[in-house]
């Protein structure tokens, strides 16, 4: 069963093959103004955490660096984005890692089928599962292009394209994203920024500005 994150704190808890570590993430709600603070409270009160980890990454200069990779039940995953970027932007303040939170999801073989009026849900697929973890990785980033190139070996490289207003919720860690989409599905993915469109460009100087 997950472990409920309530406003007191919540454990995570990543199993070794010593002890297991835990982090007190004391997930509360200073970081909300006084407005935000009850519905914040009463969204991360529905929240479940499955385990936590660290994932070891590359950076673009060769150093090696760590992730902190956060599972979740599917069922929270809905209340999970109505407080995404105050909850792990909260989390990486206290860690300094970078934090990514993916919902659990089961992929149903194709003979898992009993009876042959069955039908697999086609959110159970393996291709609808792995395409789902992509958007919980890149969230709260919008993705707006996908191009797949499937070598001889049958491993899918995918590319995709990020809002480049997004650019700012995700550069730090895209490395991070990269190798754990990896980890998890054993298809390579390649992260670019779409091309701004001229009302995206105003946006952009704008918030410059």
């Amino acid at each position: 069963k997950g472990k409920r994150c309530s406003t007191q704190g919540a454990k995570l808890l990543r199993k070794t093959t010593k002890s297991p570590l835990i982090w007190k993430t004391n997930v509360q709600v200073p970081f909300a103004t006084r407005d935000e603070r009850p519905q914040l409270e009463r969204i991360i009160g529905q929240l479940y955490i499955n385990s936590a980890e660290l994932v070891e990454y590359e950076q673009q200069d060769g150093s090696k660096s760590k992730c902190l990779y956060v599972k979740i039940p599917f069922r929270s995953i809905a209340a999970f984005h109505k407080a995404s970027e105050k909850v792990v932007s909260h989390l990486e303040a206290k860690f300094n890692w970078p934090v990514i939170v993916v919902a659990n999801r089961t992929i149903i073989s194709k003979r898992a089928k009993k009876h042959q009026s069955q039908k697999r849900p086609r959110s159970r697929t393996l291709t609808a599962v792995h395409a789902a973890i992509l958007e919980d990785i890149c969230y709260p980033a919008t993705i707006t292009g996908k191009t797949t190139r499937v070598t001889l070996d049958g491993k899918k490289h995918i590319k995709i394209f990020i809002d480049p207003l997004d650019k700012e919720k995700i550069e730090n860690k895209m490395e991070a994203m990269t190798t754990l989409y990896n980890k998890l599905t054993t298809n390579k993915i390649a992260i670019q920024f779409s091309k701004p469109t001229s009302f995206q460009k105003k946006v952009m100087e704008a918030k410059k500005q």
